[in-house]
């Protein structure tokens, strides 16, 4: 219902409207209006909506003339099969098409938020992609770091070890040893082979000579 009002404020009349809503279930209407008569226009919509009773029609209409024209273009549609149907038509036509669009649009959303979700996904994977071959790189350095250090330590142990047994060969001549208790003893205490200790012997020469 919509119910105008006027308030004076600070000497200047202002209108005021105020929508009130008042909602009243039909059925307890129904029960309530049983044996009454319609006395304001609010029983008459009231009326209208609950009662499809002759009497109840023709009190009404009596009371409110105006209703006639609803009632009559009521009876119309329902006469009116063709236009019921077209109606009923137009109205599931614009309630598909109106589902169609929701589902479109739900879809639309979830494939947003896929794309997003995708574009997150590989934008942490480009990342991880990244640092893995960081540290790959950073692991090929470390490595050849070892290979190139190992070489070293390698190389100076054996020239480390070569000067051993040349020095003790030197030694063990100095002492008057002979050569061949000289190749026994090198061949047991750095155990390798008497080929390989005469090769030795002529380093040693080279060494003295120096």
């Amino acid at each position: 219902m919509r119910i105008a009002r006027s308030a004076v404020s600070a000497g200047i009349t202002k209108s005021f409207y105020k929508i009130i809503y008042i909602f009243i279930p039909l059925d307890i209407f129904r029960e309530s209006q049983q044996n009454k008569s319609i006395k304001k226009k609010l029983d008459a919509w009231l009326t209208l909506l609950s009662f499809d009773e002759p009497e109840k029609i023709i009190a009404l209409i009596e009371k409110y003339p105006e209703f006639r024209k609803i009632y009559e273009e009521g009876c119309e549609i329902c006469r009116n099969t063709e236009r019921v149907m077209e109606m009923f038509s137009k109205e599931l036509y614009e309630l598909d098409k109106n589902t169609v669009q929701y589902m479109i649009d739900e879809m639309q959303d979830t494939i947003d938020a896929q794309k997003e979700t995708l574009g997150k996904q590989r934008t942490e994977i480009d990342a991880q992609k990244e640092m893995i071959n960081k540290m790959e790189q950073e692991k090929e350095k470390i490595l050849k770091e070892n290979e190139e250090a190992q070489r070293k330590n390698l190389a100076q142990m054996q020239m480390e070890r070569e000067n051993a047994i040349i020095g003790t060969i030197n030694l063990l001549r100095t002492m008057n040893v002979p050569e061949e208790e000289i190749i026994r003893q090198v061949c047991g205490l750095y155990r390798i082979g008497e080929e390989q200790a005469e090769k030795y012997f002529d380093d040693g020469d080279l060494a003295s000579d120096k």
